[in-house]
């Protein structure tokens, strides 16, 4: 765009504002579904319901090993499971609580938790 118009207009802080919280709102989304999915297809198998919740909430920086072993760029110090991010210790939490929430264990309904996950993911970004 000329100008970086597209970019000045990004870092406009309300407009950066609602960015961010669509953003968390998708990923939220992706962990729900994930959650979902994955017990409805194993709902006895709670590990697996937990990794596909944070796979695909920090879907990325999960795969980033894979790639770079297909690749042959494997560094064993950026290893994304021997030094989580911020935002795959919160897909982890997230995953559990919804996957809490499934088993009725949590005592709020799914729109409670997911407006939790929701705020939880854009407040501490």
């Amino acid at each position: 765009m000329p100008w970086d118009l597209a970019y000045r207009a990004s870092k406009f802080v309300p407009v950066h504002t609602v960015i961010c919280l669509m953003k968390e709102l998708q990923r939220a989304r992706k962990i729900s579904d994930g959650v979902a999915f994955a017990y409805k297809l194993n709902p006895r198998a709670y590990l697996v319901v937990l990794a596909i919740g944070v796979v695909k909430g920090s879907g990325y920086l999960e795969m980033k090993l894979f790639e770079r072993l297909v690749r042959g760029l494997w560094l064993p110090a950026s290893n994304e499971c021997l030094k989580p991010c911020f935002t795959t210790k919160a897909s982890c939490l997230i995953a559990a609580a919804f996957l809490l929430e499934k088993l009725g264990r949590l005592p709020c309904s799914h729109d409670g938790a997911f407006l939790a996950a929701v705020l939880s993911l854009f407040c501490f970004k």
